[in-house]
């Protein structure tokens, strides 16, 4: 394990258990700070909580801070990150978490000070036709929510392929990539590359 690995897996702990002063945060932020690029992305493969819709945004907001503190350009979290994966019928038969992941996903957007934050949720068809539902990822930053990426195949990422469409402009990454954690990069991957085939 290098020094960077090292580091990645502190702040880790610290954003699943709160483990470090502020002190320590900025020493490591330091530190850190020294051995990446300024245009680097983190790839926040966390586990979210199916429903948990306010825990998985206050986890979206340590992991915001950290990239903030890294002076990072972008922070990706999976698809669907906000309601976690659901299970079953779950959204049809609680549609208000729906509505509670629009409301968390604005208050995030809020937080986007210096650093871009791509994140997945869910949002409602507007249509009367197609899915109820789309599976989303919005691209955050300034303070708002810039554009938004919808899933136009099933709502689960297991239903088939990856295609996304566009409601906005071009998002162009050019950043050197490194992999903050342990991750399983399976869905993250699938949505770097619907992002960068799609423009």
């Amino acid at each position: 394990m290098n020094r960077i690995e090292e580091l990645c897996s502190i702040i880790k702990d610290d954003i699943n258990n709160k483990t470090l002063s502020a002190t320590e945060k900025s020493e490591l932020a330091k530190e850190l700070n020294a051995l990446i690029s300024e245009d680097s992305i983190i790839l926040a493969q966390t586990n979210p909580l199916s429903g948990d819709v306010r825990g998985n945004a206050l986890k979206a907001f340590e992991w915001i801070k950290w990239a903030q503190r890294l002076n990072v350009s972008a922070v990706i979290f999976p698809e669907m990150f906000l309601v976690g994966y659901p299970i079953g019928d779950f959204i049809d038969r609680f549609p208000v978490i729906v509505e509670e992941n629009i409301e968390w996903l604005e208050a995030i957007a809020r937080k986007t000070d210096g650093v871009k934050v791509i994140i997945g949720f869910v949002e409602k068809n507007p249509e009367h036709t197609g899915k109820r539902y789309f599976n989303s990822i919005a691209v955050l930053s300034n303070g708002r929510i810039e554009r938004i990426i919808r899933k136009i195949t099933d709502l689960l990422p297991t239903d088939g392929c990856f295609p996304f469409i566009n409601a906005g402009k071009k998002i162009f990454f050019s950043q050197q990539i490194y992999v903050f954690f342990q991750c399983f990069l399976f869905h993250v991957s699938h949505l770097i590359l619907n992002i960068f085939c799609y423009f």
